[in-house]
């Protein structure tokens, strides 16, 4: 992907990059609970089985709220980090969570934000990540 520049007001050089994780099957910092969400999400395809066996309308419900819960699920998966850095001195690296999949105008938010000295805001659209 795509490295954009910006130089903050202090005269430090910031690359601003956006990478989509890799799907993994073990815990990553990016998904610390995605185990979980699997045993959550073969628990509702159950509940949702079962259901339909005595009440359709229940069934049709239960369908909606599991489409919604996999389509959230692989949204989060399909989201990009944003990563900003500089080599300093002091290096400095600062980290969001995209909150829809588009990455263009969010870079350019990132970039503003370095531009007016404050590297460490939540431009809107982006979640700030602690590490």
């Amino acid at each position: 992907m795509a490295v954009v520049r910006a130089t903050s007001p202090d005269g430090r050089s910031w690359e601003v990059e956006a990478v989509r994780e890799p799907v993994t099957f073990g815990r990553s910092r990016s998904e610390p609970f995605f185990w979980a969400s699997i045993v959550v999400t073969v628990i509702l395809i159950g509940v949702v089985i079962a259901f339909a066996v005595l009440s359709t309308i229940i069934a049709i419900v239960g369908g909606v709220l599991l489409v919604i819960w996999l389509a959230e699920r692989i949204s989060n998966l399909l989201r990009p980090r944003l990563y900003a850095r500089t080599k300093g001195p002091p290096p400095e690296e600062v980290v969001w969570k995209a909150d829809r999949l588009a990455r263009g105008k969010l870079e350019h938010r990132i970039v503003r934000a370095i531009e007016s000295g404050n590297p460490d805001v939540e431009p809107p659209g982006l979640t700030l990540l602690k590490d």
